[in-house]
């Protein structure tokens, strides 16, 4: 099973300020889908630090076979895998700069030195077990 969580992070010229927000999709039979929408919670500068959490871990840890992944979506191109976190390794998306860009060890997404290019929405997905392997194929 797979389930998607969205960030999307607004980068504003004239106040300099980074919002987050969440849109949180919970994977279930296409007739009974449900969408939450989480309100903004933070707000950071230009050449600053952001940090999005993956409310899909709730403050545990990834265990056994399961993987987290962090997107990339910005306005106008394809999404774009930042990095894969399992119980024993990180893998990076092509031209991700792990000064840039990393997770924490609770699977929060690090982003720094902010920039206007930054402006995208961010997915975390789980992957647990043999979905996984499959995705890895």
């Amino acid at each position: 099973m797979t389930t998607t969580v969205q960030s999307i992070i607004n980068i504003h010229l004239g106040r300099a300020a980074l919002t987050s927000s969440c849109l949180i999709l919970f994977p279930v039979p296409v007739s009974k889908q449900e969408v939450l929408q989480v309100q903004p919670h933070s707000q950071t500068g230009i050449g600053e630090e952001a940090t999005l959490r993956c409310p899909l871990l709730a403050g545990a840890a990834l265990t056994g076979s399961a993987s987290l992944s962090w997107y990339r979506k910005r306005a106008g191109r394809s999404p774009e895998l930042l990095l894969t976190l399992s119980s024993s390794q990180v893998r990076r998306g092509a031209d991700v700069q792990p000064d840039k860009v990393s997770a924490a060890a609770d699977g929060s997404l690090r982003l720094r030195r902010l920039e206007l290019s930054d402006t995208a929405a961010y997915y975390c997905s789980v992957t647990e077990g043999a979905e996984q392997q499959k995705e890895e194929q």
